[in-house]
């Protein structure tokens, strides 16, 4: 099961720019990308970040995560000519911090209406735990 976690040394104001500068830096060509999401994953059960006045997660890190999830037209991935094995880690990553988003804010479920993903994310999870 997922679990909440607290960062009650982290102040607000370092907490929206650290989470700002890891978002920043997630990028298709960084070598960092996996540890990146894994990182993003953590910051998304934060507890802590309720008080931020419906800021987290911006519009710009749900539009991220679901284009590296598969849920946008512009997919990144070219599963025929690259590292299949990492395209799934990151292609699951992605799904994951979603999931944490979409649990846990308001505001990205309303993102996510706007991309019209949440029943495919939805199926996608419900097909992840009959598989398992």
């Amino acid at each position: 099961w997922s679990n909440k976690f607290q960062f009650p040394d982290i102040i607000s104001d370092q907490r929206r720019i650290l989470r700002s500068k890891i978002v920043e830096k997630c990028s298709i060509r960084s070598n960092l990308l996996l540890l990146e999401l894994e990182f993003l994953k953590i910051l998304s059960r934060d507890l802590e970040a309720n008080d931020d006045l419906g800021e987290w997660p911006s519009f710009s890190t749900i539009e991220l995560l679901t284009r590296f999830a598969g849920y946008q037209e512009n997919f990144v991935f070219d599963f025929e000519t690259e590292n299949q094995d990492f395209q799934m880690a990151i292609i699951n990553e992605s799904q994951k911090c979603l999931c944490n988003f979409v649990f846990q804010y308001e505001n990205a479920r309303d993102f996510c209406a706007l991309f019209r993903f949440l029943c495919i994310l939805s199926f996608s999870i419900l097909v992840y735990f009959i598989l398992l």
